[in-house]
């Protein structure tokens, strides 16, 4: 369906609102569900940019550690995909370890 298609967008969205908002534990529930979203319809450029924005909301809580995880998928499907984004990642991996 065409909702589907849009909807790891729309929940991307949602997440970084919550970032704005400072409210990074909701951020992350709706980005966790953009991830999932995005892998159900085969949505890899969706899905790289949730976990971009998922690392940013493991960040704003302080998790080091997911934070890096997030980035890693991030950068494989950067990566793939060719996006522009790839060397922004891979930057902020590294500067993460």
């Amino acid at each position: 369906e065409e909702e589907d298609v849009h909807r790891p967008y729309a929940l991307t969205t949602l997440g970084h609102v919550m970032l704005k908002r400072n409210q990074p534990q909701q951020a992350l529930q709706w980005l966790r569900e953009a991830v999932a979203n995005a892998r159900q319809t085969s949505d890899k450029y969706a899905e790289a940019f949730a976990w971009i924005a998922l690392a940013d909301a493991h960040q704003q809580t302080g998790h080091a550690g997911e934070m890096r995880n997030a980035l890693k998928e991030a950068l494989a499907l950067c990566q793939q995909l060719g996006l522009a984004e790839t060397q922004a990642v891979l930057a902020r991996l590294k500067a993460a370890e």
